[in-house]
This record gives C-alpha cells, structure tokens and sequence, in this order.
C-alpha cells in the first residue's frame, strides 16, 4: 500500500526532524496501511473491474469514488450501456463526489441486467480529504508525543479513527 498522505507533507506539518525519517516513514506506512483496513477499501486512486446485477437498472460499484467508467457492458450480450443523465460521474471537487452511490443505466427500468464495468476510482494523494490527512497527523504527533514521554497514557488509535467513519465502506 502506498501512503495516504507524502511524507514531505506530514514532517512540514508536523516539523519533523530529519534526522528520524526512516522511523517517521515507517510510521507513514503502517498508519497508511491501519486507516486502509478500517475504512475497509483502497482509497488511493486505482482501477477494478466488476459485475453487478442492477435494480431497476441501477447499481452501486463496491469501489469508490468513482472517476471514470473505462468499460460498462451488458454482460450477458457484451453490448456497450450508457449511465443515464441523471447519474453522471461526478467531478471530485463535488462534496457529494465522496459517497458510494448508485449509476442507472439508460433504458426500460423494469428490464433488470447484469452489468459488467471497469472504473477508476480513488484519491491522488494531492486530493485525499482534510479529515483522513488530520487523522494521519493526529496519529502521527500521539505516537511521537507517547515516544517523547513513556510515562503518558497510550493514544487510543479507535477514537481518532472515528472521524473518519463516514469514509468507511459499508454493507447495507
């Protein structure tokens, strides 16, 4: 896994000192690696491909959020499909860009299929939210302070990752 956030950025924000880059890095790393599996999904910017079967001719790619629809086929006849107009991909900049939601396909609602797409999805570590970038850093200064001081309470790594629940993968 790649880190969330540069490690250029973290030791300006954090004034690291040089001389610890490789322990800070590291740290960068697993922290990176920790928010991944709580979110439960890759957020940094990636390609899959899937199959869904649609309701109504909707869908919800397991994957998001979605920049790009590469290839969206019927997959039982391999014919091309559209999104309908009112389901576009939204620019990233949108606030409501960074929610899993449903893509509708053109055509008669009542007739279900099974769609089969290839998307790019994710963030650039240019435009990971405010919220996963302050929690890297709020982990990053409990963990140097707990090193700085022994003798101080263990940060408690599941509350700071509460606030980034509303990235998290969920299964209704």
């Amino acid at each position: 896994m790649n880190e969330l956030m540069s490690y250029e950025e973290m030791a300006r924000l954090l004034e690291l000192d040089p001389r610890n880059k490789e322990r800070d890095t590291l740290y960068l790393h697993a922290f990176s690696e920790r928010i991944g599996e709580f979110l439960n999904r890759n957020i940094l910017l990636d390609e899959t491909t899937g199959r869904e079967e649609t309701n109504y001719r909707e869908f919800f790619p397991k994957e998001y959020p979605v920049r790009e629809f590469i290839e969206l086929i019927n997959a039982h006849t391999g014919e091309p499909l559209t999104l309908a107009k009112d389901t576009p991909v939204l620019d990233i900049s949108r606030p409501d860009a960074h929610r899993n939601r449903a893509y509708r396909i053109e055509g008669n609602p009542e007739k279900d299929i099974t769609v089969q797409y290839r998307i790019r999805y994710g963030y650039t570590q240019e435009e990971m939210p405010a919220l996963i970038k302050a929690c890297i850093l709020d982990l990053m200064r409990d963990r140097l302070d707990h090193l700085s001081n022994p003798d101080s309470p263990s940060p408690d790594l599941e509350e700071r990752l509460k606030d980034i629940t509303v990235y998290k993968r969920l299964y209704l």
